[in-house]
């Protein structure tokens, strides 16, 4: 009978080996599963080149028209020209930081032509970098309903209004907490 008392418990050490096996396939599926975000960051690369593409036909065709085009349609169309740049820009600061934050590191550290806000930029900086750019995006639709109040009706400027709004509060309220986190001594840490 003594030996029986003395006796682990039948399973006990096998249970928790198989518990920690599930539990790393588990964990080595999680940290693979980042990968899954390449087709998502080539498809970004893929509209980039799609954007590019759009600004130099919109360009083309207003070289081709300009002995036609008047001075208010000309600033219309640099505003559609600024407003492709700046998504653009969005879409590079995404690629590019969702990929160094999410799938692996970038060896760039000895590459001279890389920017300096990819060296140095914290998470904290990129976001706010982010919601300033989608800012100024939302900017410039504002200012084409404006400057050509016939591309939208009163309750679509009421809308985009409200939406301008809304991204200024969030922008600010990111710069307040951030600030509050970090404190005016230490900006741009995260």
């Amino acid at each position: 009978m003594d030996k029986e008392e003395n006796r682990p418990a039948a399973g006990t050490a096998a249970g928790q080996s198989k518990d920690l096996g599930i539990l790393a396939a588990f964990e080595a599926t999680l940290l693979f599963s980042r990968w899954l975000q390449i087709p998502l960051l080539v498809g970004l690369i893929v509209a980039l080149v799609l954007i590019q593409l759009k600004f130099a036909q919109h360009l083309f065709v207003t070289i081709i028209d300009l002995p036609t085009v008047g001075r208010e349609r000309v600033i219309l169309v640099t505003l559609d020209l600024i407003d492709m740049v700046l998504i653009a820009n969005l879409v590079v600061m995404i690629v590019i930081s969702g990929y160094e934050t999410f799938v692996s590191n970038l060896h760039m550290e000895d590459e001279p032509s890389v920017p300096r806000w990819m060296r140095r930029s914290t998470t904290g900086q990129l976001k706010l970098r982010i919601a300033t750019t989608i800012l100024l995006i939302s900017t410039i639709h504002l200012l084409h309903v404006y400057l050509d109040p016939a591309r939208a009706d009163d309750s679509e400027f009421t809308f985009m209004l409200i939406a301008q709004g809304v991204f200024v509060l969030t922008a600010a309220a990111y710069v307040f907490f951030h600030w509050l986190e970090y404190g005016p001594s230490r900006k741009g840490e995260s």
